[in-house]
């Protein structure tokens, strides 16, 4: 798909604030979590994976962990005294309330570390935090656990529109018979529906109990990206409060 004059603009200066800011990995976290919500990789890759590995060399779990990076200096309420990803990557795994207390020992006998925050961490209760950092409950751990099993088949569906759409642009007549804009959209509708199966977050209903009624999430504790976001705001915030 097309990138329009104001996307590919928007592109280019996210693309050297990227290559410039590597090492700051804010700016550059930021500037990736861009490029990936908007698709703006979409016109010169088929994923944002690949783009980031053409563009920079980087694997699938670096740029990630400069986008988590990012996202846990602009939520955590002492994200100004994170300097170094490797802080912020240790800070990731611990509630955000937990930050505070956690910089506070690991800054006990000096300028706080990667290793010295992990090891104040480790002090603490393990704690695994969903995708929009609500602790997952025990109940609701399950099938959290099994995430892994639908990541492995939206890579394989990824897998065979990557190969449809090789055929497609070296006009393989092999294929000669497939209907090709028929069959990438129907691989595309294929991946979002099995996404919806991907567990995202604790479930805002029923808070990762598992009531076997409740309305939203079926039983399971947890719910996929897309349901979450249908979830009004007021809802999400009330049910952080119960």
């Amino acid at each position: 798909m097309k990138l329009t004059i104001t996307e590919k603009s928007d592109l280019q200066k996210l693309k050297v604030i990227v290559s410039q800011n590597a090492k700051g990995f804010v700016a550059a976290g930021n500037a990736l979590a861009e490029i990936q919500e908007r698709k703006l990789y979409r016109e010169e890759s088929l994923t944002f994976e690949l783009f980031c590995f053409k563009q920079w060399g980087w694997k699938k779990s670096q740029v990630y962990r400069l986008i988590e990076s990012a996202a846990t200096v602009k939520t955590s309420p002492i994200g100004d005294k994170i300097k170094t990803e490797s802080q912020a990557r240790e800070l990731a795994k611990v509630p955000p309330a937990k930050h505070a207390e956690v910089m506070k020992a690991a800054s006990s006998k000096g300028t706080p570390t990667a290793k010295s925050i992990a090891a104040a961490a480790a002090s603490k209760p393990e704690i695994i935090l969903d995708q929009v950092g609500t602790p997952v409950t025990k109940a609701a751990m399950v099938f959290w656990n099994r995430r892994e099993e639908i990541q492995t088949l939206l890579t394989q569906v990824t897998h065979i529109k990557s190969a449809v759409k090789r055929a497609q642009d070296n006009k393989d007549l092999l294929f000669a018979e497939v209907n090709f804009s028929s069959t990438l959209a129907y691989l595309d509708n294929v991946h979002g529906l099995i996404k919806r199966a991907l567990p995202y977050a604790v479930c805002p209903t029923c808070q990762g109990k598992l009531v076997e009624r409740c309305t939203l999430c079926g039983g399971r504790g947890v719910v996929s990206s897309i349901l979450y976001q249908r979830v009004d705001e007021g809802s999400k915030k009330g049910a952080g409060k119960k």
